[in-house]
Parts: structure tokens; C-alpha cells; sequence
């Protein structure tokens, strides 16, 4: 009798089996399981998702913003660039040196053609003999010929010879000099030369002068059968 007893005992105390469990107890675990399936893990999993997509956003508002910044500095940089050059640009012929004061202290061909450049339009027609002298000497220098400079110089230079005004020989002679270094040769301005240096006084032709006159008609292959251009050629000779 002990021995069944003992083993009724036994059976009574295990446990039943899963499917004779209370329902509320599986009720109660599948209400757990759910919680925790449709609950706080999902909610952490998706508060730090939505954090990490607050940093993406951020890093890529602080990324435009930082693009914008840089594109607006390298535009500005550009900008700042293009309105620098603008100075320069229009500067430029501020960098140009001055003038110089007189045709008499042109050297260069950019000089000369300066000089040209700011002379009012009809300036040389209206010029004296002096300063037309200075003028053929100074493109003679420079090297410079431009056929309506010389052509105004040559007209100015005619209306002066023509004249009952008294002419220095310098001048003559810086004239015609200066128009044969820059083959600019005028038949009648030559002839009219000569004449003008026959109408000088004695003693005022001096031997230098004298000899650049004849340098010039030479060089030009002035053809003249004036008594005067005998004259000087025969003093030449006996110089």
C-alpha cells in the first residue's frame, strides 16, 4: 500500500502537460509577447531611427549650407577678381607716361604717335615754321609716317615758304631733312626750299645748314635747274 501511495503521490505532483495549462497563463504570455512585440522595442527601434535620420538631416542641412557658403565666397572671390581687373583696365592708361612737352623731346615711335594722337584736328595746318621744323625732326627720330600728318605738315610747310615772312635756315633745313629720313618727298616743297634759302642773307646760311639742305635734295633725287642749288652745291664743293 506504501508503495502505491508513494507513486500516486508522485503523480499528482507533476506538473500537466502545456495543453492542459490555465488560458488565462497563455493569455497572460501571449499578452507579454505582444507588448513586447508591438511595444517599447519597437518604439526604441524607432525613436533611434528617427534620431539617426535627425543627424542626416542636420549634416546635410550644415553640408548645403557649407556648399551654399563656399559658393557664395568663390563668387565673390570671382567677382572680387573681375571688379579688380576692372581698375587695372581702365587704369592702364593712367600708367601711360606723360607726354613729353614738346616735339622736340620725342624719341620714341609711341611717343610720337601719342603726341599725334592729341593733337586737335587742323593743328598742324595752323602751325609756324618752327614747330613744323620740330615736327618732320621728330617723326624723322621716331620713324614715323602717316600720310595725313605729312601731308598737312607739307601743306602748312608751302604756305610759309610762299610768304614774304622771314625764315630761319634751320628751319628750312629741319624740314626738308626731316622729310627725306622718312621719304616723304614734295617736289614743289623742295623747290620752294630753294628758293627761300636764295632769298636769305649773306652770311646767314652756314655751312652745316648748307649741307644738310643738299644731304636732303640728294637723298630725294631732287631735280632742279634753279641758279641757287648751283650755288650752293659749288660752296659745298669749296668747303
Amino acid at each position: 500500500r506504501r508503495l502505491a501511495e508513494s507513486a500516486s503521490s508522485r503523480r499528482g505532483s507533476r506538473s500537466p502537460p502545456p495543453s492542459e495549462q490555465p488560458p488565462a497563463l497563455v493569455v497572460s504570455t501571449a499578452s507579454s509577447v505582444g507588448e513586447h512585440a508591438d511595444g517599447h522595442p519597437k518604439n526604441r527601434r524607432r525613436k533611434r531611427f528617427a534620431w539617426m535620420d535627425s543627424d542626416d538631416e542636420e549634416d546635410e542641412v550644415e553640408g548645403d549650407a557649407k556648399g551654399s557658403g563656399g559658393g557664395s565666397c568663390a563668387n565673390n572671390s570671382r567677382s572680387g577678381s573681375s571688379s579688380g581687373d576692372d581698375p587695372d583696365a581702365s587704369g592702364s592708361h593712367a600708367r601711360d607716361p606723360p607726354l613729353p612737352a614738346s616735339f622736340a623731346e620725342v624719341e620714341t615711335f609711341s611717343q610720337m604717335m601719342r603726341m599725334m594722337e592729341a593733337q586737335p584736328r587742323g593743328t598742324l595746318l595752323r602751325m609756324p615754321m618752327p614747330e613744323l621744323a620740330g615736327v618732320c625732326q621728330a617723326a624723322a627720330r621716331a620713324k614715323y609716317y602717316e600720310a595725313s600728318v605729312v601731308g598737312d605738315v607739307t601743306s602748312a610747310a608751302k604756305v610759309h615758304l610762299r610768304g614774304r615772312a622771314s625764315i630761319k635756315p634751320q628751319d628750312i633745313a629741319d624740314v626738308v631733312a626731316g622729310l627725306a629720313d622718312i621719304n616723304a618727298y614734295d617736289r614743289e616743297l623742295f623747290e620752294l626750299a630753294i628758293q627761300a634759302v636764295g632769298g636769305l642773307l649773306p652770311g646767314q646760311l652756314d655751312g652745316i645748314q648748307r649741307r644738310r639742305i643738299l644731304e636732303a635734295l640728294k637723298k630725294t633725287n631732287h631735280q632742279s635747274e634753279s641758279p641757287i642749288l648751283r650755288s650752293l652745291q659749288l660752296q659745298q664743293a669749296a668747303a
